[in-house]
C-alpha cells in the first residue's frame, strides 16, 4: 500500500513540476523551494514516511536552464485557445485516440530477473503504457553485446503471449529493448511508464513493478 501510494505521490509530483513551470516561465529559486516543502508535507500527510519523501524528493532541485530552453516549447509563447486549436482538432483527437487504444495493449516480457527491480515481479508479461512519440532504444553493436553478456536488458516489448518479433515491437526499438540496467544493476533506465498502469479500474500492472520495490525502502 505504501509502495502504491508513493508512486501516486511520485507521479503527482512530476505532473505539478510540469504545471509550474508551464505557468511560470520566471518562477525563481526561492518560489521552487517553498512550493517542493509544501509538497514533501502534503506527502508526508498522506502517510508517506519523511524518510521516504526526503530519500525521494533528495535530487529534486531547481534548473533555469531547463526553464529557459522550454520557453522556446509553443506552450509557452502560444495563446492558449490557439495552442488547443491547433493541436485538438477533430483529426488529432481521432490519432490520439487510436494512439490511446494502441498503448493500452502495449506488453513487456519480464527477460531476466537478475536485478532489484525485476526479481520480486510476480508476473512474467506486464502491461505498460508508453508515451516517448518516435522515441525507441538504440546502441552500436559492441554495447548490444555487453548488454546482453552482462544480462543487463530487463524488459522486452512482445505480444500479450509474451513473444518477441517486429510485429509486437511498438516503436523499432532495437531487439524489441524497453529496459535495461548499468552493469552492476542498481539502475534501471525504461521506455514504458509503470505509473501510469496503477489503476484499480483498469490496468494495475504498475503496483506489480512498485511492489516488488519494497525491498529498496
Amino acid at each position: 500500500m505504501i509502495v502504491r501510494k508513493m508512486a501516486k505521490i511520485i507521479n503527482l509530483f512530476n505532473c505539478i513540476l510540469i504545471i509550474i513551470i508551464i505557468t511560470s516561465s520566471n518562477l525563481k529559486s526561492e518560489e521552487f523551494n517553498s512550493w517542493l516543502n509544501e509538497f514533501k508535507a502534503t506527502a508526508i500527510s498522506k502517510g508517506i514516511s519523511k524518510k521516504t519523501v526526503n530519500d525521494v524528493m533528495a535530487d529534486a532541485k531547481f534548473l533555469e536552464k531547463v526553464i529557459y530552453y522550454d520557453n522556446k516549447q509553443p506552450e509557452f509563447f502560444e495563446k492558449t485557445n490557439v495552442y488547443i486549436s491547433k493541436r485538438a482538432s477533430r483529426k488529432a483527437a481521432k490519432i490520439a485516440k487510436i494512439k490511446f487504444i494502441q498503448n493500452k495493449k502495449i506488453f513487456l516480457k519480464v527477460e531476466n530477473r537478475n536485478s532489484m527491480f525485476s526479481r520480486n515481479i510476480s508476473k512474467n508479461i506486464l502491461n505498460f503504457p508508453i508515451a516517448h512519440a518516435q522515441g525507441n532504444y538504440f546502441t552500436n553493436q559492441d554495447s548490444l553485446e555487453r548488454l546482453e553478456d552482462n544480462d543487463q536488458i530487463i524488459f522486452k516489448y512482445c505480444s500479450e503471449k509474451g513473444i518477441t518479433n517486429v510485429k509486437h515491437n511498438p516503436n523499432g526499438s532495437l531487439k524489441n529493448i524497453a529496459g535495461i540496467t548499468n552493469k552492476e544493476r542498481n539502475v534501471l533506465g525504461m521506455m514504458p511508464h509503470p505509473e501510469r498502469a496503477i489503476s484499480e479500474n483498469m490496468n494495475s500492472d504498475g503496483n506489480l513493478f512498485f511492489e516488488g520495490l519494497k525491498e529498496l525502502l
